[in-house]
């Protein structure tokens, strides 16, 4: 796991500024620094050393052919098996680089990028033709910038590095983009809130050569056809998920795994016992009991026989670092949860430099209950707004509880949208009253299909590529502020395929979630202890924003110029902020998307 930098065209800048802009990814590879660069393209790179820790697995990397030169973040887990693949070759590492380095001189960036199995940012530049290939893992695991200004092109894995290589003059804010994030709190690719900076999106090639720029997906998961449905087979996937668990084992240096009271930790922890049985399981403890998972974690361990570690802290400890986690973030990113995460990833880093995560769990075997409410009233919205709303009236004064979805929003598309949505799409057209969202993210939330199988296969393609973007963005950014790679064994292409092979039968007489999951915990634990509820894992975030914060949160908020307030309707942010502050209700969500807003602001001034 590491970070890189460069820049592709014409009148590169210095190396020395190049090493600056490279320094500011420093806390994402503190083992090796390198610079690489031509006449045409200068790359930087800063290495987290995990496969081979000698030089010899160092970049920017040369391939032995001298055809490409590249820089790669990330981890591939099948590349010892891919070198058999490969015509001979007397490797001197055992570095999955240097794997990629020789295929690339063997099959050519295609073939090279379609057979990794793992998690990637990757750009390789051919010393041939001089021309940029910029790619991204199918899954969206690691992240890759790109930004163009005059002909010249800068990519990074963090934001902020482009910002810089561009200069913050030459760029241009995009209000959809500001629209998205104010509704949404991230950024979804490939949409960035700069007219000059995209995201390279999960699955994709991007290749730069005499100006010209192609695009294609070298692996997108379409929503999945409405076939046969297949018999569930607990053993089938534990036997595909141990597979995976030991490929991701793989690496020199110390491996953990995070443990909480979730059923998805807990598989994953289970399996990599069975492997690694001295493997560390890592659960964070709070003081409020409400909120705090250490208690059933160990239960949970006492019965898998785990070598379990509990790393406490308070609130204090959180609030303590909330500006660095900001600066660490290096992007406009408002999930909070991003705070307690990076508490966690400082305290499993003294534990070892790997971690692995249940991520990704919840978006393919369907853990959200927002998506029961979905289902359950699909077939509402065949009738027009007027004749739902009168119904479920109708229904409510009989005594019944039922959802006021179907009664607010036009389509299923507001709908699910709405559902992702920490500010209301309602107040979002307030503040920016001639903005739209943008176009990419309209056609993310845009469900064409005919059927309630095809609703239901859209709706975990939708959270694959929406919702679980922002799961990874905040994961990626908080465990790499301390050099901690985090693995994610469902997010890899056999548990996505077995996953996405279940879906037409999944979720139709199922309402409660995760049911298969839970039977595959049965082999590990007794029923009792896995039909308890999940804790989650969370912050007082409106106590934190009515007391500790509340004075930054005024300043902040009231400030004589918001960023981007050309776009703003400064009324309605100035309502917004004073009817919080009067109120006991609902809202922290909302205030805390404009507070990392503005905090971005204030990151821009230094980078």
């Amino acid at each position: 796991m590491c970070g890189f930098v460069g820049q592709y065209g014409p009148d590169l800048r210095t190396e020395s500024f190049l090493r600056k802009v490279l320094s500011i990814s420093n806390h994402r590879g503190p083992d090796q620094s390198g610079v690489w660069r031509d006449g045409y393209v200068q790359l930087g790179f800063n290495r987290l050393a995990i496969q081979d820790l000698t030089n010899a697995g160092d970049q920017p990397m040369i391939s032995p052919a001298n055809r490409y030169v590249l820089v790669f973040n990330g981890e591939i887990y099948n590349h010892l098996k891919l070198r058999k693949k490969l015509p001979g070759y007397s490797y001197r590492s055992h570095s999955d680089t240097e794997t990629i380095a020789h295929a690339l001189d063997s099959w050519g960036v295609n073939k090279t990028v379609e057979a990794l199995e793992g998690m990637f940012a990757l750009v390789a530049y051919n010393l041939e033709d001089h021309s940029l290939n910029m790619t991204r893992d199918f899954a969206g695991i690691k992240p890759l910038f790109y930004g163009q200004n005059q002909g010249s092109t800068w990519f990074a894995s963090q934001f902020d590095q482009v910002v810089r290589g561009i200069s913050k003059s030459n760029l241009d804010l995009r209000k959809e983009g500001m629209r998205d994030f104010l509704q949404l709190g991230y950024m979804q690719a490939p949409v960035t809130i700069y007219k000059q900076i995209y995201q390279v999106e999960p699955g994709q090639i991007i290749k730069i050569s005499d100006g010209i720029i192609q695009k294609r997906f070298f692996h997108r998961w379409g929503a999945p056809e409405n076939t046969e449905l297949k018999e569930y087979r607990v053993d089938n996937f534990l036997s595909l998920f141990g597979a995976e668990i030991k490929d991701q084992l793989i690496g020199d240096v110390p491996i953990a795994s995070f443990f909480s009271s979730g059923i998805d930790s807990t598989l994953v922890t289970a399996k990599a016992r069975e492997m690694s049985p001295d493997i560390t399981a890592f659960t964070v403890g709070v003081s409020d009991a409400e909120i705090n998972e250490a208690d059933r974690a160990k239960k949970y361990a006492h019965h898998l026989d785990l070598n379990h570690v509990i790393g406490d802290f308070s609130s204090n400890d959180v609030l303590s670092i909330n500006d660095d986690h900001f600066k660490k973030l290096g992007e406009p990113f408002a999930d909070y949860s991003s705070l307690p995460t990076y508490m966690i990833c400082k305290k499993g880093k003294g534990k070892a430099t790997v971690m692995l995560s249940g991520d990704g769990g919840d978006e393919l075997f369907w853990g959200y209950p927002r998506w029961n409410k979905f289902l359950k009233y699909y077939g509402l919205f065949k009738y027009p707004k007027l004749t739902r709303r009168a119904y479920l009236k109708f229904r409510r004064a009989g005594g019944e509880s039922l959802s006021h979805g179907p009664s607010l929003f036009k389509n299923l598309d507001e709908w699910v949208l709405n559902g992702q949505s920490h500010n209301a799409h309602t107040l979002v057209d307030k503040l920016m009253p001639e903005v739209t969202l943008s176009a990419e993210l309209r056609e993310l939330y845009c469900f064409d299909g005919q059927s309630f199988e095809d609703f239901r296969a859209w709706l975990r393609w939708n959270e694959f590529y929406g919702h679980l973007q922002r799961v990874l963005t905040k994961v990626d950014r908080m465990s790499m502020a301390h050099s901690l790679e985090v693995r994610v064994p469902f997010l890899s292409k056999r548990i996505i395929d077995f996953a996405w092979s279940q879906s037409t039968s999944y979720g139709k007489q199922h309402f409660e979630n995760k049911v298969f999951l839970k039977q595959a915990l049965k082999t590990y634990l007794p029923e009792s202890l896995i039909q308890n509820k999940k804790l989650g894992f969370s912050i007082p975030l409106d106590s934190w924003l009515r007391n500790q914060l509340r004075e930054e949160t005024l300043d902040l908020l009231n400030k004589d110029s918001v960023y981007g307030e050309e776009f703003l309707d400064r009324s309605v942010w100035t309502e917004k902020v004073n009817d919080f502050y009067k109120s006991h209700g609902e809202g922290d969500w909302g205030i805390w998307i404009m507070y990392a807003w503005q905090k971005w602001g204030e990151l821009l001034e230094v980078i």
